[in-house]
This record gives structure tokens, sequence and C-alpha cells, in this order.
């Protein structure tokens, strides 16, 4: 891996970090509830293992179109 994708890599973790952060601040407005939106947060992270672990399992290919 090269300096610069390294630094990009670094720079798409902050901006991801950053995403999350920000979601947690809106979502407690619009439920009134902290507790709410972390549970939120959590569903949306095992949901998408899930489908990892799913298609994992029936040997789905995902295949990116350019």
């Amino acid at each position: 891996m090269t300096t610069r994708e390294s630094a990009e890599q670094a720079r798409d973790f902050e901006t991801m970090i950053f995403a999350l952060v920000l979601i947690y601040i809106i979502t407690p407005a619009l439920f009134e509830s902290y507790v709410h939106s972390l549970t939120l947060m959590f569903c949306i992270f095992f949901a998408f293992i899930g489908v990892a672990l799913g298609l994992y399992t029936f040997k789905i290919a995902v295949v990116r179109v350019q």
C-alpha cells in the first residue's frame, strides 16, 4: 500500500467516524431519546453483519459494476 492510499484510507475512516457522530447527534432530536438513537445505530450495524454472513453462507458473489 502506498503512502497516498494509506492517507486516503485514513481520511475515509475519519469521514466515516464524523458521519456516525453527526447521525448520533441528530437522531435524538427525532426520537427524543439518546437510548433509542443508540439502539437504532446498533441495529443497523448488526443488520450489515447479518447480510454479510448470509451472503457468505449461501456463497452469493457481490459483483461491482463499473
